[in-house]
């Protein structure tokens, strides 16, 4: 399947399953938003404090919207959906921008290995997810050490999604570098005189 398609191939797929993550994401903002949760996402879901997570469902309980809220975490598997394809197709497009000559290397095998590891994110999200459906099912009286896998998952989802988008431009980069020293070398005559002096 990798080597099914070129690298270009790879991109446009890899933009429009973007587009579709993108779309399912503004969905899921709106959700939150209307929930009123208390502070951004990124800094309630990685807190580790259990009484500051029941601070927040305490505070959604009193303006009526946790309903809304549990909805929000609904959706937010449509929002897992496709971002696991689209970091499934983003890894594939990572690894068939390495140029030939890197196949075989070290960094190669960490290139198939990243296919696999980017999609995890989303994986992390779902396990995240599944922890605070359990925490909302008593929301100011679950047990306190609930937070410290519902905060891991969390952290491990931010992780593996920002260790996968610098990676892909790191794919990018090291093209853009490979291409720009071949063209070097070129215009230096160093491919001639090594097949003559070969």
């Amino acid at each position: 399947m990798l080597t099914r398609f070129n690298a270009f191939t790879w991109w446009g797929f890899a933009i429009l399953a973007w587009g579709v993550a993108r779309a399912a994401q503004v969905w899921l903002d709106g959700f939150y938003a209307r929930s009123k949760f208390p502070v951004p996402f990124y800094v309630g879901q990685t807190r580790f404090d259990a009484v500051e997570v029941k601070g927040y469902y305490a505070h959604m309980l009193d303006q009526r919207t946790l309903g809304i809220y549990v909805q929000t975490q609904l959706v937010d598997y449509v929002f897992m959906a496709a971002s696991l394809v689209f970091l499934t197709i983003l890894g594939g497009a990572a690894l068939r921008t390495l140029p030939r000559a890197l196949h075989g290397t070290r960094l190669f095998g960490f290139a198939k290995a990243m296919v696999w590891v980017m999609p995890l994110a989303p994986v992390f999200d779902a396990l995240e997810n599944l922890v605070s459906f359990v925490m909302l099912a008593n929301p100011t009286g679950f047990a306190d050490w609930l937070a410290l896998p519902y905060s891991a998952f969390a952290v491990m989802k931010f992780a593996v999604f920002a260790i996968g988008y610098l990676w892909a431009v790191a794919c990018v980069l090291i093209l853009a570098g490979y291409g720009a020293w071949m063209g070097v070398r070129r215009l230096c005559g160093l491919e001639r005189k090594e097949a003559v002096g070969g």
